[in-house]
């Protein structure tokens, strides 16, 4: 479990660096409406979150 918990916490980190700051904020400072941009940033969120749960976090 422990290698699990590093891994896990690794991902949570990049994805709200990456897609929750990094994405939304900068689609918005594009000049997207920022809802829409938080609708991208989340999409993109749930691709990433998935795919590295059933790949890095959780794979056997």
């Amino acid at each position: 479990m422990g290698p699990q918990i590093a891994i896990y916490i690794g991902v949570v980190t990049v994805n709200y660096l990456v897609f929750i700051l990094g994405v939304t904020s900068g689609l918005a400072g594009l000049g997207l409406e920022y809802h829409l941009a938080r609708i991208l940033g989340g999409l993109g969120e749930a691709l990433f979150m998935y795919t590295s749960m059933r790949w890095l976090v959780f794979r056997r």
